[in-house]
């Protein structure tokens, strides 16, 4: 088995948050990602809602995937509820969590 370094994957976008909007009890924040010129290359709204442990981790794996070995930090930990948005490529994407749930998993590796 062979493992790779994965740091080589990590490229030098930025990250923002724009400040907390509430109307009728919906919490929206925008995120944008910029290259290394400072250029926005990529904007989402999200409906997200606050949480104990930080879940953005949950959209950034199932629709960040160009971003998947980037550090993000959020201002405040939270769920993405829903996302509209254009990705990187520029297309246009929907993104909207059904549920989430824990789980009890156990693995058994064969030796």
């Amino acid at each position: 088995m062979e493992t790779k370094i994965m740091s080589k994957n990590v490229n030098g976008n930025k990250f923002e948050f724009s400040e907390i909007k509430e109307k009728k009890g919906i919490k929206e924040i925008t995120f944008k990602i910029l290259n290394d010129r400072e250029k926005k290359i990529a904007k989402y709204k999200f409906v997200i809602k606050e949480t104990d442990k930080n879940y953005f981790s949950v959209f950034k794996l199932s629709a960040l995937e160009t971003q998947l070995f980037n550090k993000i930090k959020t201002p405040m930990n939270f769920i993405v509820l829903e996302a509209k948005g254009t990705n990187i490529s520029g297309r246009f994407v929907k993104y909207k969590l059904e549920t989430i749930e824990d789980i009890d998993l156990n693995i058994t590796i064969p030796k």
